[in-house]
C-alpha cells in the first residue's frame, strides 16, 4: 500500500518525465527527417517547370562538357574564362533540353536509330559532325568523312583487346562519342520540333 501511495504521489512527475522522453523522441525523428529534407533542398541546382535538377547532375554535365572541350581543342586544361562559359552553356543547354524533351514526348516526336545512322553514314551528315574540328581536314578545313570513319572504327574496338596503356585513350574516345551522339539527337529533335511549329502557324489575309 505504501508503495502504491508513493507512485500515486509521484504520478505527476512520472507523466512529466514520460512526456519529456516522448517529446525528445519525436523531435529527434523530426530533426532526422528534416536533415534528409534539408539535404534534398540543398541538392538543388535549379528547377525547370517544377522538375528539380540536382547539383550532382549539373556538376556531372559540367565535368562532361569540360572533358569534351579538352578533347575537341586538344588541351590538357582550361582557363577560368572558358570554365565559366561552359558552366553557363551547360545550364542553358540543360534547361533547353528539359523543355524540348517534355514537349516532344507529348507530341510523340523522337529520333530513331535509322535516322541517327543516316546522320553518320548517309548523305545528310549531322551539322554536329560537320562542325567538329576532329573530323575536319586541316588543309581544306572541310568535313573529312575518312577521319570520321577511322574514328568510328577505332572506338568500336573491344577495350579488352588493346594494351593497358591505350585503354584510357580508347575509353575517353568512346565517352566523347556518346556526347557527340547526344548532341546529334538533340539537334535533330529540335529541327523536327521547329519544323512542326513552322508548318502549324500560318498568317491569314488580314495579318
Amino acid at each position: 500500500m505504501a508503495t502504491l501511495q508513493k507512485i500515486r504521489n509521484r504520478g505527476g512527475l512520472l507523466v512529466i518525465v514520460l512526456g519529456i522522453a516522448l517529446l525528445a523522441f519525436i523531435l529527434g525523428d523530426l530533426f532526422t527527417s528534416g536533415n534528409t529534407w534539408l539535404n534534398k533542398f540543398k541538392d538543388k541546382a535549379f528547377v525547370v517547370d517544377g522538375d528539380v535538377v540536382s547539383t550532382g547532375a549539373y556538376q556531372d554535365r559540367i565535368t562532361q562538357m569540360e572533358e569534351f572541350q579538352k578533347f575537341m581543342s586538344g588541351r590538357n586544361s582550361l582557363d577560368e574564362n572558358i570554365t565559366s562559359q561552359i558552366r553557363e552553356f551547360v545550364y542553358e543547354q540543360m534547361v533547353k533540353e528539359m523543355m524540348l524533351y517534355s514537349q516532344t514526348e507529348k507530341l510523340g516526336l523522337s529520333v530513331t536509330k535509322e535516322e541517327l545512322n543516316d546522320m553518320v553514314y548517309g548523305e545528310n551528315v549531322s551539322p554536329v559532325l560537320l562542325q567538329s574540328p576532329i573530323f575536319t581536314d586541316p588543309q581544306t578545313r572541310q568535313f573529312n568523312r575518312e577521319a570520321l570513319m577511322e574514328f568510328l572504327s577505332y572506338i568500336q574496338t573491344d577495350i579488352s583487346t588493346v594494351p593497358d596503356e591505350q585503354k584510357m585513350q580508347l575509353y575517353t574516345f568512346q565517352q566523347q562519342w556518346m556526347v557527340i551522339e547526344n548532341m546529334m539527337k538533340y539537334n535533330c529533335l529540335e529541327q523536327k520540333y521547329n519544323a512542326l511549329l513552322t508548318s502549324s502557324i500560318k498568317a491569314n489575309d488580314i495579318e
